[in-house]
């Protein structure tokens, strides 16, 4: 299990990435170690997953089990997690980012409570009555374009990569994500 100084680390790295801190990386552990203790994200994120789930379970009550629509959503949150370390381990090493393989994925990892953070704001604000439903497409399309600008930092500053390629990277992120979410979608649909 991860302690509070890690998060606290892992959180403040993330921030400075954003805010371009030349220094943020230095407070990623970096080693093969912190790799895999960066995956320890995943179970802090639960809250998040819960989050859009129950907001899924409201867009499609009526038309869809309860049960099926969590379980999809638990799958895609699992499968979102694998998928993008998975492919960016065979992709690293043909596109030259094969030494910054670890500390690309441990920055992402961490990041990703810094880029979700508006996402679960938004959908907490609908979910409890505070944002008509009018607004959750647009507000949940600005907390995206927050999220996919820190994903942008983040391959800039920690995968060392020039702008066409982070934002390519960032793009491969949300289509592998977009693809998991349409075929366990499926089964919620049939």
């Amino acid at each position: 299990m991860i302690d509070w100084a890690e998060i606290r680390a892992g959180v403040l790295g993330s921030f400075g990435l954003l805010i371009g801190d030349p220094h943020a990386m230095a407070r990623f552990d970096c080693s093969f170690r912190g790799f895999w203790r960066s995956f320890w994200v995943i179970p802090l994120m639960v809250p998040a997953a819960l989050v859009s789930i129950l907001a899924d379970r409201s867009l499609v009550e009526g038309t869809a089990s309860p049960s099926a629509v969590a379980i999809a959503g638990l799958a895609s949150y699992l499968l979102g997690w694998i998928a993008f370390p998975v492919v960016m381990a065979a992709l690293a090493g043909p596109l030259g980012l094969g030494p910054r393989y670890v500390p690309m994925m441990v920055a992402r990892n961490w990041s990703s409570i810094l880029g979700t953070l508006p996402y679960v704001v938004v959908t907490l604000a609908w979910l409890i009555g505070l944002m008509p439903v009018r607004l959750l497409a647009l507000a949940t399309l600005a907390a995206l374009g927050f999220d996919l600008y820190v994903s942008f930092r983040v391959m800039r500053a920690a995968a060392a990569a020039p702008p066409g390629l982070a934002a390519g990277l960032v793009a491969l992120d949300l289509v592998l994500t977009l693809l998991i979410d349409a075929g366990t979608a499926r089964f919620v649909v049939g």
